[in-house]
């Protein structure tokens, strides 16, 4: 799993900064894949230690986006005043 989550993570970043639109929606279908696909049959044959694993490449999946999204996209945003007083 260790290696799974890693290449959900790095390799993914180009398409994080670049297409960070298509990179949520293919987050958001892997998540949903692997709850459906791993997560639920884990936890029906109550392997707990599966379903932990499985778990973690999705957090790792999400993580990804958002960490590139608070250091890429945040960053770039110009804050300004709304009023004074």
């Amino acid at each position: 799993m260790k290696r799974l989550t890693a290449l959900l993570r790095e390799p993914l970043i180009p398409l994080y900064i670049t297409f960070p639109d298509l990179a949520l929606r293919f987050c958001v279908a892997m998540f949903h894949a692997i709850f459906e696909e791993k997560i639920t049959t884990a936890l029906e044959a109550g392997e707990e230690e599966v379903r932990r694993s499985w778990e973690g490449v999705q957090g790792s999946l999400l993580s990804g986006v958002l960490v590139c999204h608070v250091f890429v996209y945040a960053a770039k945003r110009t804050y300004q005043p709304v009023g004074f007083y």
